[in-house]
């Protein structure tokens, strides 16, 4: 263990143990942070704004400095968000370290957690992939690691305009509907809740929710049902966005 190893290394060195803590603590949070920074560093991609990328040739070699400085600062405020609800769920850095350090899937599943989060601007599912990424990867319980490696990846396939969708869904399945399948929604009512989409933009968004298990279509209704672990999504998102606390740091 981390933590064990530099207890024992402090104390033959007669170091307070206040100052021993405080120490290891530092040592945690400075070692994630650079992990964090590797991995999100990965997202936007280190050569992206580099000279001869296409991006430099699209906006000029003078460009590189620019693009390099906002994608920094984009990057160092998300990853900012994703460590402060952390904190604010009373996950320490150096639980996760530990955690990844000695379990190859735990670092899995924060790679990705952390990749998705560093990827979006949706603050409120940045958070919750902080939640879920914490919960698998201080979890003993198998089933708890495999929730959290299935949320992540389905967290990871959808942003803004499914979890609009999804949530569009979810309430109207709620209220009456013109649909004659129980629980069911139709295409029609869907286009009546998004008056300013365009009826791709709600199709391409419910093919996504459909590949992911978050909703099905109904065979010959033209109709559509969130699923169980769509409500549960949803649910979670709410709750985050009820949260006082729960988006600072963005």
């Amino acid at each position: 263990m981390i933590g064990h190893r530099d207890c024992a290394r402090n104390r033959s060195s007669g170091m307070p143990e206040e100052q021993v803590d405080g120490a290891r603590r530092d040592v945690a949070s400075a070692e994630i942070m650079t992990l964090a920074t590797e991995v999100a560093s990965s997202v936007i991609g280190a050569s992206v704004a580099l000279q001869g990328s296409p991006m430099a040739a699209i906006l000029g070699v003078a460009s590189v400095p620019v693009i390099q400085r906002a994608s920094a600062r984009v990057l160092d405020r998300r990853a900012k968000h994703f460590g402060a609800r952390l904190r604010r769920k009373g996950v320490s850095t150096e639980q996760v370290l530990t955690a990844i350090v000695e379990v190859p899937e735990a670092f899995d599943l924060f790679r990705s957690a952390l990749t998705a989060a560093m990827a979006t601007d949706d603050a409120a599912k940045r958070a919750l992939l902080a939640d879920v990424m914490a919960s698998g990867v201080l979890s003993a319980d198998e089933a708890t690691k495999a929730y959290a490696r299935r949320v992540v990846t389905s967290l990871s396939r959808i942003d803004s305009l499914e979890i609009l969708v999804l949530g569009t869904l979810d309430q109207i399945s709620s209220e009456v509907s013109a649909s004659k399948v129980p629980g069911a929604v139709t295409r029609r009512d869907l286009m009546h809740a998004f008056t300013s989409a365009r009826p791709e933009m709600m199709d391409a968004g419910l093919a996504v929710l459909r590949a992911e298990g978050l909703a099905s279509a109904v065979d010959g209704s033209n109709s559509w049902r969130i699923s169980d672990y769509g409500r549960r999504i949803i649910t979670e998102i709410r709750s985050v966005n009820s949260d006082p606390d729960g988006l600072d740091g963005d």
